[in-house]
């Protein structure tokens, strides 16, 4: 899934339909009830794993099934949440070439999205028919996870909300693609008639595809796969959508039957996502949104922007090092990018930086949360190449300290040497006087100490507890949670509603 604002075309080009009617509007809050009910799951997550770290650092006593259940939630939070953020347009897709179709008025944007919802709607589809026997064999067996003795869950709760994420999602395309198909018909006669054309094409294309490669390598179907995997992603498909297509082709081709292929599409539907260790995506994007009610990142940049004040570019500077100290707690580029847009960029254009050089800062400096320990990226590519998280936490700090001094070092010059490309006056404001810049924030070392004692506080929770090998990485997701929870409790920033 995706942040706020991804896939956010698909919200554009329906925007200007009517408003939906009585059972779109009931199917809407059912999605965002499925979404908060994952929404919760998190928390009780959260609440679980710091119950254990607890119990396992103070009284030797671990909580039975943690991991399990950990394990298992990531399966249920992401269907649970899935069709909710597909709805709001947060399912992770390259727009490139959508958005220059669609600037341009062409009918291919409505075309295009409508082939791409039909599309994942047959995916869902995919996973629903052969998804249904497994729920019913779970069923009928009483299969369960676990180890009897130890701990125990029955596997047909999980399998059942696969199918009702699967099938809430789907027609969630479905109504999409509904909309696609009326937009498109609004724009011309034979809108209709054309995608119906241009599907029929693509149905040819994909036949002719199969029979063409069956007589091909395992190696040359792989390696074309991933052609097309990139091709569909550049054009606009959702990215899960792709994968999943693709792959489905893919061992259709190369096994020659389509039973086996919606069988393993099925089944990583339902077990590819049952790993511990991906608790810590969740958590930490918890982490993050706790960050961001509390103002943590808000404080941080003051601080910053106190201290650099005084340079050509002070301001672009201290978006930079805010971002470096928020990349440390929160370990996500899209939480930093997100968090600093509503933070920084309305500060530097109100003292007079360019929109493009605003924007270019924040987005660049965001990239420090891939690098500067706790990485979400490095530790999903710990778990992939099966590496030592803290190994690649400590190979990371240097170049993210080394990254974000080149930033800042590139931001002096170019408000040096280049001020047209970093104001828009084309002058440092006040240069003359203070030569820096913008309105000096007259923070004291004690003001600064408190604004940023609860970063640093949460920033040595995270990296002490990691390092001194009281809890995991995916532990640290939680227990940041809880800590980010408290210092937001603790400011009175978290609100019923936020």
């Amino acid at each position: 899934m995706a942040p706020p604002g991804a896939g956010s075309l698909a919200a554009k080009g329906t925007a200007e339909l009517a408003p939906p009617s009585v059972p779109s509007r009931i199917f809407g809050h059912v999605l965002s009830g499925l979404n908060s009910i994952g929404t919760i799951w998190i928390f009780v997550m959260m609440v679980l794993i710091n119950a254990d770290v607890i119990a396992r650092a103070l009284f030797n006593a671990p909580i039975r099934g943690v991991p399990l259940i950990i394990s298992l939630s990531i399966i249920g939070v992401v269907f649970l949440q899935l069709p909710d953020a597909l709805r709001n347009g947060r399912v992770t897709r390259n727009e490139v070439v959508l958005s220059r179709i669609e600037a341009r008025g062409s009918d291919w944007f409505h075309l295009l999205q409508a082939l791409f919802h039909l599309a994942g709607a047959a995916t869902m589809a995919i996973v629903i028919v052969f998804g249904l026997p497994l729920m019913e064999k779970a069923w009928i067996s009483q299969a369960y996870f676990g180890n009897l003795g130890n701990f125990t869950f029955a596997e047909w709760p999980i399998k059942l909300i696969v199918l009702i994420g699967a099938l809430a999602t789907g027609l969630q395309f479905l109504l999409l693609f509904g909309r696609d198909v009326a937009a498109l018909n609004a724009n011309q006669r034979n809108g209709l008639l054309r995608l119906a054309i241009v599907a029929i094409v693509v149905a040819a294309v994909i036949v002719g595809a199969r029979y063409a490669l069956a007589s091909e390598s395992s190696l040359t179907v792989g390696c074309l796969s991933v052609v097309f995997m990139l091709v569909l992603v550049y054009l606009g498909m959702h990215v899960g959508v792709a994968l999943a297509i693709v792959s489905f082709f893919c061992v259709l081709v190369i096994r020659d039957s389509a039973e086996i292929s919606g069988k393993m599409l099925a089944l990583a539907a339902n077990e590819s996502l049952r790993q511990y260790e991906l608790g810590v995506i969740p958590l930490f994007v918890l982490m993050g949104m706790f960050v961001a009610v509390s103002d943590v990142g808000k404080d941080a940049f003051t601080v910053a922007h106190q201290l650099f004040r005084r340079m050509r570019g002070g301001l672009g500077t201290a978006t930079v090092a805010a971002n470096a100290v928020f990349a440390a707690i929160t370990g996500t580029s899209i939480a930093s990018a997100s968090v600093f847009t509503r933070i920084a960029v309305p500060e530097m254009l109100r003292i007079g930086y360019r929109p493009r050089f605003a924007v270019g800062v924040v987005a660049g400096s965001s990239v420090l949360g891939m690098l500067i320990p706790p990485s979400l990226l490095l530790i999903i590519f710990g778990i992939l190449a099966e590496t030592s998280i803290g190994d690649l936490f400590i190979a990371g700090i240097l170049p993210g300290i080394l990254l974000a001094v080149a930033y800042a070092v590139l931001i002096w010059v170019m408000a040096a040497r280049f001020p047209r490309s970093v104001y828009a006056s084309g002058v440092a404001p006040d240069a003359h006087r203070t030569g820096g810049e913008g309105d000096d924030p007259h923070l004291g070392w004690g003001e600064m100490l408190i604004k940023i004692g609860p970063i640093m506080g949460l920033i040595l929770l995270i990296l002490a507890g990691i390092y001194g090998g009281i809890f995991t990485a995916t532990e640290a997701g939680g227990v940041g949670a809880l800590g980010a929870l408290l210092i937001a409790l603790a400011r009175r920033k978290l609100t019923l509603s936020s």
